[in-house]
C-alpha cells in the first residue's frame, strides 16, 4: 500500500439511539473514527455495467486495514460535508494492508 494516496480525511461515526432526562430517545451521533483514505476511481467494466443513478450516487474509499474500532455496514461516512452509508466492505485477507468502503449517498 502506498501511504502516500492517502490523501483525504473521512470521519466514520454510527447514529445511536439515546435515552435523554425526559424519557424520550434521541439520535445521537458518535465519531468512531477519523482515517486517512483513497477515493477510488471506477473502472471502465463498472462504469458501463452501472446505470446513470448509481453512478453518481456510490463512491469507494480505501482505507488501511488496521483500526481502532471495527468497521460495520450499518456505519456512515462524512466525507467533504456529504453523508454516505456504507453498502459493503472488502478485506484484503491476503496482505491485509486495506479495506475497501463501498459507500451510497444518504438523501
Amino acid at each position: 500500500m502506498e501511504i502516500g494516496r492517502l490523501k483525504h480525511r473521512i470521519k466514520i461515526y454510527v447514529i445511536e439511539s439515546v435515552l435523554n432526562d425526559e424519557g424520550e430517545f434521541t439520535e445521537s451521533v458518535n465519531i468512531v473514527a477519523t482515517p486517512y483514505c483513497e477515493v477510488s476511481k471506477v473502472t471502465i467494466k463498472e462504469f458501463r455495467e452501472q446505470d446513470l443513478d448509481t453512478r453518481r450516487e456510490t463512491i469507494s474509499f480505501i482505507i488501511r486495514y488496521k483500526q481502532k474500532v471495527d468497521i460495520n455496514s450499518g456505519m456512515r461516512v462524512d466525507f467533504r460535508g456529504e453523508t454516505y452509508e456504507i453498502k459493503a466492505i472488502e478485506t484484503d485477507f491476503q496482505d491485509f494492508e486495506r479495506m475497501l468502503l463501498k459507500c451510497e449517498v444518504v438523501e
